[in-house]
């Protein structure tokens, strides 16, 4: 019998209850970046076994580490509530977590300039979980947070670990998951290529000092593209492969990151009556830069392809310009060219606080192909922030953000959001 939504909730939360009292806890108490040193030397291994196996915004040991008498097995649970308060004025956009350049109405009805919201959607809760931990160890992680309508859950990953392979639901290996800035906006720069999707992967390092670093994988393939008198949408057959290779320096703390896509997007060409083909590709550089040891480091992105603008995360699930029809030939479809890219800087003021600034632009084009004209051009996004560590649990920011979204016939349209943060991780 399928239980109800409240009673699976429950049912989950009592799983994992009495999963935390059946497995002794070891010591759990943490600063900022990771297990004290004063804990035992097996304990730091076992940190760093868990941030091995989780994604790169979660990378920080979680507070709550479980292990079974054996020590084989070994269990994170954590997560963060986080608060935050908004103040939109220009034309407003109505999602209070994300702001999404692609969504700024344009021609916005007098009357309706700014716009207060507050939310705690973006808060997150997650379980990482190893078998054996070291070189052979199995590992698995799941995270949510409560951006669906609501506050429903919604899945953030889910993925399944063992000696470099991985399968599951995770940010497409084409994305640098850790060159995404700090922002209280739960996306950030509307060019990051930081989408989710399934997909299994392999990745390796390597060097004397695994300096260098590779993967290649299979994603589930995704194609947005209009459908017209000339061409209809059919599913995708064939899947996306991204790979990349990465060498890092610093302690692994600068690095440089070059990947590239490979898509093959199928459609039904309603003229000649049979389903076409359009390849699509990009390339993605991306890195993050020390400049002053602790203190100021750069970060970047850049990515052009064809085809490609499904992973430019502003216009994932929001467009359908993947794909445009032909001038030339009707029935027939173009791959159309994309570009976008970020750069930031952040300074550590202390080990307590810290403030970034970030440019991003995204552009589409629509070169001898059918675009209309209220499709997505062009979009800027200008991120600034501070946030202050009032202790190891307890997190203060603010920010602010400047969006402009151009269409493709000239129209264009902006905001403003000014918005501040309180978040209490366990």
């Amino acid at each position: 019998m399928k239980l109800p939504f409240i009673s699976t909730h429950r049912l989950l939360i009592a799983s994992l209850s009495s999963l935390a009292i059946s497995l002794p806890a070891f010591a759990h108490k943490q600063d900022g970046h990771g297990i004290h040193h004063t804990e035992m030397a097996d304990h730091e291994e076992i940190g760093e076994a868990l941030a091995h196996n989780a994604p790169a915004e979660f990378a920080n040991p979680p507070h709550f580490i479980f292990k079974s008498h054996n020590q084989k097995f070994v269990i994170g649970l954590g997560g963060f509530l986080k608060a935050t308060a908004s103040f939109d004025f220009g034309s407003p956009t109505d999602n209070p977590t994300d702001f999404l350049v692609s969504d700024i109405p344009v021609g916005q009805a007098k009357g309706n300039g700014a716009k207060m919201q507050f939310s705690a959607q973006s808060s997150a809760l997650f379980a990482n979980a190893i078998f054996n931990p070291g070189k052979n160890q199995v590992g698995a992680f799941i995270g949510f947070d409560f951006r669906g309508g609501n506050y429903v859950p919604v899945l953030q990953y889910g993925f399944v670990k063992y000696r470099g392979f991985q399968s599951g639901y995770d940010i497409t290996l084409f994305a640098d998951d850790a060159v995404a800035p700090p922002s209280i906006d739960a996306q950030g720069p509307n060019s990051y290529l930081g989408i989710t999707t399934p997909g299994v992967r392999f990745t390796t390092s390597f060097g004397k000092q695994k300096q260098w670093s590779a993967g290649v994988g299979l994603e589930m393939p995704q194609a947005a593209y209009p459908a017209d008198d000339a061409v209809a949408v059919v599913n995708q057959r064939i899947p996306d492969i991204p790979a990349f290779i990465r060498y890092s320096w610093n302690e692994s703390s600068s690095w440089l990151r070059l990947a590239a896509i490979l898509r093959n997007m199928t459609y039904r060409d309603l003229v000649k009556e049979t389903n076409r083909t359009s390849t699509g590709w990009g390339l993605a550089l991306s890195g993050n830069v020390g400049i002053i040891s602790d203190k100021l480091s750069f970060i970047f992105q850049g990515a052009y392809g064809h085809g490609i603008s499904s992973y430019f995360q502003d216009l994932n699930g929001a467009v359908e310009e993947d794909l445009f029809a032909s001038t030339d030939h009707p029935g027939k479809m173009k791959a159309a060219p994309a570009w976008g890219g970020f750069a930031g800087f952040q300074y550590n003021f202390s080990s307590k606080c810290y403030a970034s600034a970030s440019y991003s632009h995204l552009r589409i084009y629509d070169n001898k192909t059918m675009a209309a004209a209220d499709d997505y051009r062009y979009g800027q996004y200008i991120l600034a922030n501070f946030f202050y560590d009032i202790n190891s649990y307890l997190t203060w920011g603010v920010e602010y953000i400047y969006g402009r979204k151009m269409n493709m016939n000239g129209a264009n349209a902006h905001d403003n959001r000014l918005q501040t943060m309180l978040q209490f991780s366990f």
